[in-house]
């Protein structure tokens, strides 16, 4: 799993909000509270609802609430 980790971080740090989504969900699939793949969703769902895509405010927050039990220091996530 370390090399899927790092692809999400990369893609998330290239802006390609997302393809981080769609694999982090592909990551989730398989492995439902991997830590990263928490993140890197709610991550990715926020920049992309900030840039203007429309999502569900309700999935987003649960999103991001679910990334913060695992991450609950990690001031992108707050």
């Amino acid at each position: 799993m370390d090399l899927r980790h790092r692809y999400l971080e990369l893609l998330l740090k290239l802006g390609r909000n997302v393809d981080a989504a769609r694999v982090a969900n592909r990551l989730l699939a398989i492995s439902p509270q991997d830590p990263t793949g928490l993140r890197v969703r709610a991550l990715a769902k926020y920049l992309q609802w900030s840039a203007g895509r429309t999502f569900a405010t309700k999935e987003l927050e649960k999103d991001v609430r679910t990334a913060l039990k695992t991450h609950p220091n990690d001031a992108a996530l707050l």
